[in-house]
């Protein structure tokens, strides 16, 4: 798979998981100092299962 593929199937994932609310996939999917929804790191984005 290509890099731009790669990239294509994990906003995929993520985007699915957020409709699904599947925290332990989107905490998956994100770095520990993940930025998002101007809050910064997996616990404030995502909670934990």
């Amino acid at each position: 798979m290509n890099p731009r593929d790669e990239i294509v199937e994990a906003l995929a994932r993520f985007a699915a998981a957020t409709d699904q609310r599947d925290w332990s996939t989107i905490r998956d999917l994100l770095t520990p100092d993940a930025v998002a929804y101007g809050r910064t790191g997996l616990d404030a984005i995502a909670p934990a299962p």
